[in-house]
């Protein structure tokens, strides 16, 4: 399954650690509610998508901000250096409201 935000194709929602790639990458965490309804909680970029997420410290914020089921999307970039992944981030909190920073 793929899930589109503006013009990118992030992979997933994944629910496991164990499905997200030791990659580069953005991804955006996000909260479905029993209802179905699904938002964003927040997004980030990482040299090691898996890490950044187990090691988050903004952890509490995402769980804080969903009754809900979390997940992760991924949009792995090999291609793109830090700044690149950033812009990418940066273009998804001006598009939603994000509410963990």
């Amino acid at each position: 399954m793929a899930i589109v935000f503006d013009t990118y194709r992030f992979e997933g929602p994944f629910t496991s650690l164990r499905e997200l790639k030791e990659s580069p990458g953005v991804f955006i965490v996000l909260c479905t509610m029993g209802n179905g309804c699904t938002f964003i909680v927040d997004v980030s970029e990482a040299d090691n998508v898996r890490l950044c997420v187990q090691n988050s410290n903004n952890k509490d914020c995402w769980r804080g901000n969903c009754k809900g089921t979390l997940s992760i999307a991924v949009l792995y970039t090999p291609e793109l250096d830090r700044q690149g992944r950033k812009d990418i981030e940066n273009i998804i909190r001006a598009r939603d409201f994000v509410p963990c920073k």
